[in-house]
């Protein structure tokens, strides 16, 4: 597979480095995009666009042009935004093949963005809600197990575009009978609270790795149990392992065609705690009936 890199500077080496784990072996530099088609080959083509931001009606242009570029060669654009992200919004939506992470750049956002390509071609046109319920009951379970914590489903809405839930995200993408993405954030102070009772009252708030790494082995724990329920119930599923994203006010993208459930949970304190469910059924992949 192939990447090319439009960007003003060029990635550091730790970057590139994640592109050849990703299966890009052949990654070029191209200046402007009106040079990205004759550096494209094959079938299978990924292009990283840093969005600049000081001229946005540039970007949303060469955006456009990206898109024009000959479909023989299967292109993704993952963007690279900050200050213009309502203007990539604006022209985001009209395409499928195109996602964003912020910068500055890391090696978990660059992760992220390159798993939500892939997905995206896994991706089947209808949200089955029967998913979502063994996430609801594996989180409310695995809190009151690990962190001695009764959750309240406080309510659900359906989120289409951009959301900013916390300081702290665990995602994990599904593929299998259904295909997507669940996240589950929370502020820094949640996060402290639970890992706190999960620890007995052995840990510090200033203590952030100690914190972060106890809501990930929850977290870990809130899939492997979810995984288990739908196992039970013939579904089958991949879960990749749960990657942290993590800022003060971060933003997760998921898809602007596809819709998630959002269901927001209160802790006895009044926390609030999000899990995010975007997932959807693959045509004909419906469990036998026993």
């Amino acid at each position: 597979m192939n990447a090319v890199i439009v960007s003003k500077d060029n990635l550091a080496q730790e970057f590139l480095d994640i592109l050849k784990k990703n299966g890009y072996v052949n990654i070029k530099n191209a200046k402007s995009v009106s040079l990205v088609e004759g550096k494209l080959s094959g079938e299978k083509n990924i292009i990283i666009y840093e969005w600049q931001g000081q001229n946005n009606e540039e970007d949303v242009y060469n955006l456009r042009e990206l898109m024009k570029i000959d479909p023989k060669f299967n292109i993704k654009v993952l963007l690279l935004v900050d200050e213009g992200i309502r203007d990539a919004i604006k022209v985001l939506i009209k395409y499928d093949n195109a996602k964003f992470v912020f910068k500055p750049l890391s090696k978990e956002k660059l992760q992220i963005g390159l798993r939500m390509l892939v997905a995206e071609r896994k991706r089947p046109p209808d949200m089955s809600i029967e998913y979502i319920n063994p996430f609801i009951e594996a989180t409310k379970s695995i809190l009151k197990q690990m962190a001695f914590t009764d959750i309240e489903k406080k309510g659900v809405h359906i989120d289409k575009g951009l959301t900013v839930c916390g300081d702290l995200s665990g995602m994990m993408a599904l593929s299998g009978q259904a295909s997507g993405f669940v996240v589950i954030s929370m502020s820094r102070e949640t996060a402290f609270e639970l890992v706190k009772k999960m620890t007995m009252g052995n840990v510090k708030e200033d203590e952030a790795e100690i914190v972060e790494g106890g809501v990930m082995e929850i977290i870990n724990v809130i899939s492997g149990s979810a995984q288990a329920a739908f196992n039970q119930n013939s579904y089958h599923f991949d879960f990749t392992t749960p990657t942290m994203i993590k800022g003060k006010g971060h933003s997760i993208y998921h898809g602007f065609n596809d819709s998630s459930i959002v269901v927001r949970f209160e802790t006895p304190e009044k926390q609030e705690l999000y899990l995010q469910v975007c997932l959807k059924q693959m045509t004909g992949n419906k469990p036998a009936a026993s």
